[in-house]
Parts: structure tokens; C-alpha cells; sequence
């Protein structure tokens, strides 16, 4: 007499169906998950890699120019790179994180405070109180060199551009000043600003110090130095750079 192999009971065989229907979800679901994940890494991965390129080409630009003799190439070329990555918005990228974090000095004296954290709030204190800003260098100049340390200082031109916010908060004596507003609202600030890099002997940043020229900014917008004295005796802008809000109250 010829066997025949049993089929599974109609209700186990849509357990089992139904349980193969899961493992192919889940399946799916994982196999979705890893190439986001792969792509996510991908990215953060090539991010990583272009800084530490830009990195390891201006360290190799240093021994070329200690051999040529020229002390502060490297840093100079630095200096370049960091107005490149941060000189149209400081947005916290990956690539600008990463070339902050090779950069600067865990400890950096910055603007009379210290650490990394001092050099991300000067920047975002900009982007808080003014619509947009461009920073360009236009020359740098040797100051020191010795096998200890390395002083740049850096000439560069920020464009920035005054919002109500900038009025409310950094020039608050334009709310009442509607002639000297007109010249100032939605339009760029052109700030001449010294700016002066100290490096250690392992080509890291260790100091920065910045020296706005306000009063000629504001004398070029303005064009008349009186409007320029009233307008500084209550401006949030300290003579370092730093942005200081000078209202308690946000108007909308």
C-alpha cells in the first residue's frame, strides 16, 4: 500500500505562512535600516576624510616650508582654510565640527574665554543677532615665529547684514533714530576686523583675539561721527567682537 506524506492541518499552514510573512518584514525593514545607516556613515566617513586630507596636506605644506626656511606657511594656510570652512555661516556641519576639533586647542583662550565652546558661541551669537554674515580674509601678516610659538594676524572684511533683531538687540539707539535706521536695516555692515592667531609648537590654535573697527563701519554707514558716538554708547558690540544683547525684550 503506497504512503502518502500528511499535509500540515489548514491552520498550521497559515501560522507557518504567516510567520514567514514576518521574518520577510522584518527582513525588509533590517535590510532598509542598514543601508540607511550605510549611507548615514558614508557620508560622516567622506566628511571626515576630506579634513583630515586638508589636514595632512597643509602639515606636509609645513615641512616643505621649514625646509625652505618660511616659519608660519602652515599656519597661514590654515588661517585660509578656517575663514573657507566657517566665513559663510557657521551651521555646525560635520566638516566644520570636524576641522574645529583639529584646530583649535581643547583649551584655546578665545575672545577672554576659554576652551572650543568660546570660539561655537562667538559664531553663534552672529547668526542669533544679524540676518546673514560673509567673512573673507584679505591678507595675512606674520607678526612672531620661534619653535615654541607662531602669531598671524589676519585683516579680514565681514559683511553683515542688520535685521530687527540686530536693531533691537546689538544698536538699540536706532529705535529711535528712524533717519539713521533707514540706513541700516536690511543692509550689509561692512566690519574691518584684526584678527590674531597664536598657534603652539604643534601648529594647533591656542589664542585668538579679534579687534573690530566699529566706528569706521558704522561712520561708512552713517556718515557723520556724531551718530556715531550716540549710536557705540549703547551698541551690544564689545571691542572685542563679542555680541552682547542689550535688550530684555524681544519685539516682534
Amino acid at each position: 500500500m503506497e504512503e502518502h506524506t500528511k499535509s500540515p492541518p489548514p491552520l498550521q499552514a497559515s501560522v507557518d505562512d504567516a510567520r514567514r510573512a514576518r521574518r520577510r518584514f522584518r527582513s525588509k525593514i533590517n535590510q532598509r535600516k542598514y543601508r540607511a545607516l550605510a549611507t548615514s556613515s558614508q557620508q560622516q566617513l567622506d566628511e571626515d576624510v576630506a579634513v583630515l586630507v586638508a589636514t595632512t596636506a597643509r602639515l606636509e605644506s609645513h615641512r616643505e616650508a621649514l625646509e625652505r626656511g618660511l616659519w608660519c606657511h602652515a599656519e597661514e594656510l590654515s588661517i585660509l582654510e578656517y575663514f573657507r570652512v566657517m566665513g559663510s555661516g557657521y551651521t555646525h556641519s560635520a566638516r566644520q565640527e570636524t576641522f574645529l576639533e583639529h584646530f583649535l586647542s581643547p583649551d584655546i583662550l578665545c575672545l577672554d574665554k576659554t576652551g572650543r565652546g568660546a570660539v561655537s558661541a562667538a559664531w553663534d551669537a552672529y547668526n542669533t543677532y544679524f540676518a546673514s554674515y560673509e567673512v573673507t580674509c584679505e591678507r595675512l601678516n606674520p607678526l612672531y615665529a620661534s619653535s615654541d610659538f607662531v602669531v598671524v594676524e589676519a585683516i579680514v572684511v565681514g559683511k553683515l547684514q542688520a535685521s530687527q533683531s540686530t536693531i533691537q538687540h546689538i544698536f538699540p539707539h536706532l529705535l529711535h533714530r528712524a533717519d539713521l535706521l533707514v540706513k541700516m536695516i536690511n543692509r550689509d555692515l561692512e566690519l574691518s576686523v584684526r584678527v590674531v592667531f597664536t598657534f603652539n609648537a604643534s601648529k594647533v590654535l591656542v589664542r585668538l583675539e579679534s579687534h573690530p573697527n566699529v566706528v569706521g563701519a558704522l561712520l561708512h554707514q552713517f556718515g557723520d561721527l556724531g551718530d556715531v558716538v550716540a549710536v557705540i554708547q549703547t551698541m551690544g558690540m564689545r571691542p572685542n567682537g563679542t555680541l552682547v544683547s542689550q535688550s530684555t525684550q524681544i519685539q516682534e
